[in-house]
């Protein structure tokens, strides 16, 4: 299967084994609404630099970086410059379970080498390049889950409580999982990249977006349900939280979606 390249450019392919490896271009300024692919993935960032969050988390890439999303992960993206990537169709014997993420120069020259590799394009290269990819892919992995060997263990607690998207205020989330307020700030800032109510002001954008997907409700039933006093107030936040308006969010997504089909 190929992988779906939205409001991409394919400018080379390459088959092996049962792993297929698309080269991408997308354009600087270039925001993509939240999507998802039905095959896991593997990206592998040659050039530029983008935003991609996916689910809850928010990743920063730039040459060298490695993402691996499990499949049907909702992402979105945000490009600041031109960006050229390699994106990996996994098969179901090395799809994820979770997102991974690594970004440094270990990745960055093994992402060199696999672009000089798929360049030669003989039969011994191709066995390079999949050593490689699946050497990158060891990499996010253990990323991965070092990351959540650190995390302590009333986080996932805390996590769960938060996307259930009832108010609720740090003191009470800190009673529930009995830790003080600060600790829980803190410790929270550090795991997930953002403060206790950044994230549930994003679980209820995330949720408005669904909406805005999946539903033709007026704007302003849509931003109520989300718990924000008028749709001034949701469109602002809302805006900040994709990049764009909530009516050009839905436009967008369903021209998303037509592509797709194309």
């Amino acid at each position: 299967m190929l992988p779906q390249v939205t409001f991409g450019r394919r400018t080379a392919e390459w088959s092996f084994a049962d792993l297929t490896v698309t080269r991408t271009r997308h354009a600087a300024g270039l925001r993509l609404p939240v999507h998802d692919h039905a095959p896991a993935t593997l990206a592998v960032v040659l050039d530029g630099e983008f935003r991609e969050t996916v689910g809850r988390q928010s990743f920063s890439c730039s040459r060298g970086a490695v993402l691996l999303k499990p499949a049907g992960a909702h992402h979105s993206n945000a490009y600041g410059a031109a960006s050229t990537a390699l994106l990996v169709t996994l098969p179901p014997r090395l799809a994820p379970r979770e997102v991974g993420f690594v970004r440094g120069v270990d990745a960055a020259v093994l992402a060199s080498r696999l672009r000089r590799e798929l360049a030669r394009g003989d039969a011994a290269a191709a066995l390079v390049a999949e050593g490689l990819l699946l050497e990158l892919m060891g990499m996010a992995l253990r990323q991965a889950g070092q990351a959540s060997r650190q995390a302590p263990p009333w986080l996932a607690t805390a996590l769960e409580r938060l996307r259930e998207g009832d108010p609720l205020t740090l003191l009470a989330l800190a009673n529930e999982v009995k830790r003080h307020p600060a600790h829980v700030a803190r410790e929270f800032r550090r795991h997930v990249g953002c403060s206790v109510g950044e994230y549930h002001r994003n679980v209820r954008l995330d949720r408005a977006g669904e909406a805005l997907r999946s539903t033709e409700a007026a704007l302003a039933d849509i931003a109520i349900g989300a718990g924000f006093c008028d749709q001034s107030h949701f469109t602002h936040a809302f805006r900040r939280r994709f990049g764009m308006p909530p009516g050009s969010y839905r436009s967008s997504f369903a021209t998303t979606q037509r592509r797709s089909k194309t």
